[in-house]
């Protein structure tokens, strides 16, 4: 705080006192620069204004405790971090009344396991008559991930697409290469993920296949990362005689993820899966075994009784 000086000032414009920086801070030791009614004289003059207890160290400490982690908090397994947030709100109807402003920093208890992701796929058999269905369905069942096959797609900027993302969501798609470049005709098959927004995942390049539609994924949320795999077999004319060939890119593909500790792989493969003693289901369940993967369905998908539709994980 600042007091009246002790000696006259130093020179005078327009009748007001100025003082120099060395005559200011003398003041500071000066005695009786305490004085109340030096203190009250500043105050009515508007001049008087505290600089805080030690430069708000309390404020600080005060703060930095309620950021203490607590080791003993932390169960086996877990790790702990900090991570530096800024007050926002996020997209998506899941998070619409989600006003608090958090902390800068926060405490983030990190579980080996994780949490869960909700995953979802449906043979969508066109999104141009289903994308209000499909949108609503996302947000209802709260996915993180949901696939859909035969989405009857030309690209990402299809109205189709963009009327089924919901907000809070992102998609990533792959549509059937048309034959002929000016045909009108619908463009059947493709394959669209749509990712609620939060989780990170990259495209892993796949080479193109003759025998079906792929869509390849790393996916990362928090502690857990895995592939995340869509697959649409078309020609279901044949689903009794498949060519070798479905079976050689079908083990590409899986090879790619290999290097994943999880892996998910969901779609229609139009492969009546119910039929245990076919020659078919059984190279497919033989291949999905050579890379410690397996089918948890186990029921029928389709109206007329038959599995068709997969979602494989890993046997562990």
């Amino acid at each position: 705080m600042f007091a009246q000086p002790a000696q006259p000032a130093a020179y005078d414009v327009t009748n007001r006192q100025v003082y120099r920086r060395g005559q200011l801070l003398a003041l500071c030791t000066a005695a009786g620069s305490k004085c109340t009614s030096y203190v009250s004289d500043i105050a009515a003059l508007g001049l008087l204004w505290y600089r805080g207890t030690r430069s708000g160290a309390l404020t600080r400490n005060r703060r930095s405790r309620a950021n203490v982690y607590k080791h003993d908090q932390v169960g086996v397994g877990r790790v702990s971090d900090f991570v530096n947030t800024r007050s926002c709100i996020p997209e998506g109807d899941r998070y619409r009344n989600w006003t608090e402003r958090q902390r800068v920093l926060i405490p983030i208890a990190c579980a080996a396991d994780g949490r869960s992701l909700r995953v979802g796929v449906l043979n969508v058999r066109s999104l141009g008559n289903k994308a209000a269905t499909v949108s609503d369905m996302i947000v209802y069942n709260l996915f993180d991930l949901f696939a859909v096959v035969e989405s009857w797609h030309d690209s990402a900027k299809s109205p189709s697409v963009i009327a089924s993302t919901p907000p809070g969501y992102r998609v990533f798609e792959r549509s059937r290469t048309r034959t002929k470049a000016m045909s009108l005709a619908t463009n059947h098959g493709g394959v669209c993920v749509f990712v609620r927004h939060g989780i990170q995942f990259s495209v892993i390049d796949t080479p193109l296949s003759k025998t079906f539609e792929s869509l390849l994924l790393s996916v990362r949320d928090g502690v857990q990362s895995f592939a995340f795999v869509v697959i649409y077999r078309p020609d279901p004319l044949s689903t009794l005689t498949i060519k070798d060939d479905f079976f050689v890119d079908f083990a590409d593909v899986l090879e790619r993820t290999a290097t994943f500790v999880r892996c998910v792989v969901v779609g229609d493969v139009n492969i009546h899966l119910y039929d245990v003693n076919s020659t078919q289901v059984s190279r497919l369940v033989a291949l999905l075994d050579d890379f410690g993967l397996h089918d948890v369905v186990g029921q029928p998908t389709h109206t007329r009784g038959h599995q068709l539709d997969i979602f494989v994980t890993r046997i562990d």
